[in-house]
């Protein structure tokens, strides 16, 4: 709410993403009070008190950052078989259209949050399908920007040559075309 305020009160044109609430997997840094912990606990206590790049810039588009999403955790890469949305600090993530069906790839809570309507985008991060496989399962929208388009300064990484930070949203459009 504050940072809502923060935005209503400024004397300027309004950002691209004025209002809207943006939630961030938990392996983009943003400033404030809640830890980058990439699903570990090891890194409970990471609080860095610094935007990522990407969080600066979605911050002068005026979104809001509403918070972390649970991930797969060290993004899926600690074992042949892990589970995916599962973290030691978030547990479990669900698909919330069928609770008891895998939610697929590291960004999704993400997309499950994006899913269950509890904002209209989140950021989710990929090296090999961890956007776009959750997005596809919990039936949104998500984009694996081309490699290196997207800063991934401050963001836990896996793979320098794969990594990207993407969208995964809504598609409002889809009920105008219901009818």
């Amino acid at each position: 709410m504050n940072q809502a305020r923060a935005i209503d009160r400024q004397r300027k044109a309004r950002g691209l993403l004025y209002g809207y609430a943006i939630l961030l997997k938990d392996n983009i840094e943003a400033d404030g009070p809640l830890p980058t912990t990439a699903g570990s606990m090891a890194l409970l206590g990471n609080v860095t008190h610094r935007d990522a790049p990407l969080v600066a810039r979605l911050r002068i588009a005026d979104a809001v950052i509403l918070g972390k999403t649970n991930l797969s955790e060290w993004a899926n890469i600690r074992s042949n078989a892990s589970t995916s949305g599962w973290s030691a600090v978030g547990g479990q993530t669900r698909n919330p259209y069928a609770l008891d069906r895998n939610p697929c790839g590291s960004s999704a809570g993400s997309a499950a949050a994006v899913a269950a309507g509890e904002v209209k985008a989140a950021i989710g991060t990929e090296t090999d399908g961890s956007i776009t496989c959750p997005a596809a399962v919990n039936g949104v929208v998500g984009l694996k920007p081309t490699v290196g388009l997207v800063s991934r300064t401050w963001i836990v990484p896996i793979s320098h040559s794969q990594d990207t930070a993407g969208p995964i949203a809504t598609d409002d459009r889809a009920a105008d075309w219901s009818g």
